[in-house]
Formats: C-alpha cells, structure tokens, sequence
C-alpha cells in the first residue's frame, strides 16, 4: 500500500506540531508531489490540524520562558517563516508575567550571582555580549546595567 502525502502527514503531526511552511519542507524532502503536498495541507488546514497562529503562539512562549529577548525572537520567527506583530508578543509576555525588561534583569541577577565582585568589571563586555546575543537590545542592556561606556576587549 502506497503511503500518501496526507497520511504522512499525520503521523508527523502526532509526534510534534507543525508550521505550514515545515511541514511543507518536509513532505517535500519525502518527495511528494507539489498537488498532493498542497491538497494535504489544505485539508490539515481545515480540519484545524496545522494553525500557524497557535503554532506561532506556541513558539513564542517557549522563546519567553527561555528568557530570550523580543529581537531574538523576531529572528528566529523569521527563520521559520512566520511573523508576530509586537503588540502579540507584548500580550504574549504580559499574559505570562515575562515582560521583555523583567526577564532582562532576571537574566542580569543571574549572570551577576555566577561572578565574584572584583569579576565583574572586567567580564562586563562579555555579559553585554550574552544578552545581546540572546535578543535584548544592547541599549536596553546597557542602560539595565547603568554603563555608558563599554571597553570591549
């Protein structure tokens, strides 16, 4: 018996969810038709089995649970093509009580309670470095950490 694009999918999707674009990329790499790949989503679609809203929405809180910040988070939607306007993701954030600066700061308390006192000073470019590489803007990071001029070696 001959497996399909649509039951393919299906036992995909019991194991993890799926975006449309994914989910797309993989039964394309299974080598399934572009008609048979569109028809199966389409009726994926309908039947509410692939939503790229709540599959968005899902995403985006697991982001904000890692503490990332709101640039990563953009960046990484748009690598999985899909998008989420800000004030979602600030609902988002509000509705888990992980605002964008809140998390910031946790972020900062916890990297300060890894370093002894006469450390800090001289790993501050690096802690910079961290959040800024986890999607808070070097701004933001700045301004939390009160440091207006950064030696970065």
């Amino acid at each position: 018996m001959k497996i399909n694009a649509l039951q393919t999918s299906v036992k995909l999707l019991s194991k993890k969810a799926y975006s449309t674009s994914k989910l797309k990329a993989s039964l394309k790499k299974k080598l399934f038709p572009d008609d048979e790949i569109e028809d199966a989503i389409s009726k994926l679609q309908q039947k509410n089995y692939i939503n790229d809203q709540r599959y968005t929405e899902d995403r985006v809180i697991c982001l904000i649970r890692k503490n990332y910040g709101d640039i990563y988070i953009y960046s990484k939607l748009e690598t999985e093509e899909l998008s989420i306007s800000e004030s979602e993701l600030m609902s988002l954030r509000q509705e888990y009580k992980l605002e964008e600066n809140f998390v910031l700061k946790q972020v900062i308390e916890d990297k300060m309670r890894q370093l002894k006192s006469e450390d800090i000073d001289r790993k501050l470019p690096k802690i910079i470095r961290y959040l800024v590489s986890r999607g808070f803007s070097p701004d933001k990071v700045t301004s939390e950490l009160g440091v207006d001029d950064v030696s970065w070696n």
